[in-house]
């Protein structure tokens, strides 16, 4: 029993389960792509965003936060 000062430390145990009998199971190698599961494949058109799509929401959300404090000072 793993003792906390935790309200729900009566319900958890380090107790784990023994490992199943048998190999264990193969994992791919990652330095080995596999070409064969097209859903899984990503399109890389190696462009960075522009300069546009960093700093134009930025300045917008600057903009409208500006307005939202404008008119709470006005009403």
């Amino acid at each position: 029993l793993l003792y906390t000062s935790s309200p729900f430390s009566e319900y958890l145990s380090l107790d784990m389960r023994e490992v199943p009998p048998g190999e264990p199971p193969s994992r791919p190698n990652p330095d080995n792509p596999v070409d064969g599961h097209p859903e899984i494949s990503v399109a890389n058109s190696g462009q960075e965003p522009g300069m546009l799509w960093v700093v134009g929401p930025i300045i917008a959300a600057s903009l409208l936060s500006i307005c939202f404090v404008l008119l709470f000072f006005i009403k």
